[in-house]
């Protein structure tokens, strides 16, 4: 993993997004962060090293990208460097960067290049408000808007790594990841959002061995969005998003139902952030990540067909609880979702589902146009021969 050096300066450039783009899918969203009543939208971070990362090493020899920066002060310019793929392993000694951007025992050894840099190589800024996911009961949820919000849905795993570093270099973080199983191989879908984030890390495509030393490795510095969990290969891969600031969570993977609720019981102060499911030889396993809090309203359920979800969803929102994490699966051949709802302080939500790409496309653009609502979630899975998308939009 790698993290992001500091922006030497405002974005100098706007991008247009065009509604239906082959290469994105959809794009747009602006994220305008207040603290204090300034503007946080277009901060100077040259005083912060902001950390972005991705992998993709599921067989401990698959790609790992650097997302190199030129506006890192320790780095070269992009146009100085060799791409990616043409580097040798150990083109990049681990001592290439100044001796306090890596403390040495920052990560316990795993499959990745020797050059990757520690999750906590960052101060998280604790100014920024918190990221996506569950939220305490007096915070807002952060601002969203949708007129530059970058989407990409059902990207195959592979050349989505390039996409990942083109989106990246341009100054947008992931506000939230999706991975789902299409025609044996594993597609991925992210919602970015501009210069909004401090700090985040974004992995899929993982063993188990390696995606429990690196979320171990985020538990400093980090918060928890998302965890998944894929049957892809005759194995289970698994991926994940963190943002900084820092929220306390704690993590399990591959247990059966009986043992996660016993696992549940015995959390005392935590809610649940993400809660992935997965069919694996005739038994339901979760990988699920849980952050401490002790006040508030949750709710989960699992296992819905999708009418099913989409009733109860009302009926939590007539609560004033509001989605923040959404899962689609199969089971037994059935589509099933799962989802967590938390009180969060949306005015307007929608959620809808079984929409194809190209009528999802058209639907952000809708949203977007009519009611100013950005997109929050989204999950793809596979019904029969058609990918189909379920999708939560909020503000």
């Amino acid at each position: 993993m790698s993290t992001r050096s500091a922006r030497a300066g405002i974005l100098g450039a706007m991008v247009t997004l065009v509604v239906g783009c082959a290469r994105w899918g959809y794009g747009e969203a602006d994220q305008l962060l207040r603290d204090g009543g300034a503007d946080r939208g277009s901060i100077d971070r040259s005083a912060t090293d902001g950390s972005r990362e991705n992998g993709h090493d599921a067989s401990g020899d698959a790609p790992w990208r650097d997302l190199a920066r030129a506006d890192r002060p320790h780095d070269a310019p992009a146009d100085q460097r060799l791409p990616e793929t043409m580097k040798p392993p150990d083109s990049r000694p681990p001592d290439s960067r100044p001796p306090d951007s890596r403390p040495p025992d920052s990560r316990p050894p795993d499959s990745r290049p020797p050059d990757s840099r520690p999750p906590d190589s960052r101060p998280p800024d604790s100014k920024l408000p918190d990221g996506s996911g569950p939220l305490p009961p007096t915070q807002t949820p952060r601002l969203v808007s949708c007129s530059t919000q970058i989407v990409d849905l059902g990207e195959k795993s592979l050349p989505f790594q390039k996409i990942f570093d083109d989106h990246s270099a341009l100054g947008y973080d992931p506000l939230w990841m999706d991975t789902f199983v299409e025609g044996g191989g594993e597609s991925l879908s992210y919602i970015w959002v501009p210069n909004a984030i401090s700090g985040w890390g974004s992995w899929w495509g993982q063993t188990l061995a390696n995606y429990q030393t690196k979320i171990t490795g985020y538990q400093v510095g980090y918060q928890i969005v998302n965890v998944e969990s894929l049957p892809t290969g005759g194995w289970l891969h698994y991926g994940m998003l963190v943002h900084a600031p820092a929220v306390p969570f704690v993590h399990a993977e591959e247990q059966t139902e009986a043992a996660y609720a016993s696992y549940v019981s015995g959390l005392v102060g935590y809610r649940p952030v993400a809660v992935a499911y997965v069919e694996w030889n005739s038994q339901m396993l979760v990988t699920s990540a849980h952050r401490k809090w002790s006040t508030g309203v949750t709710a989960t359920a699992e296992h819905l067909a999708p009418t099913a979800f989409a009733t109860l969803n009302v009926s939590q929102n007539a609560k004033n609880l509001y989605l923040t994490h959404l899962n689609a699966y199969t089971q037994g051949g059935q589509i099933r979702f799962s989802g967590v709802w938390n009180d969060v302080a949306y005015t307007s939500a929608l959620f809808l589902h079984g929409l194809e790409k190209t009528a999802l496309q058209a639907e952000i653009g809708t949203q977007c146009s009519t009611k100013q609502l950005p997109l929050r979630l989204v999950t793809g899975y596979e019904n029969g021969a058609v990918v189909q998308y379920a999708a939560f939009w909020a503000k």
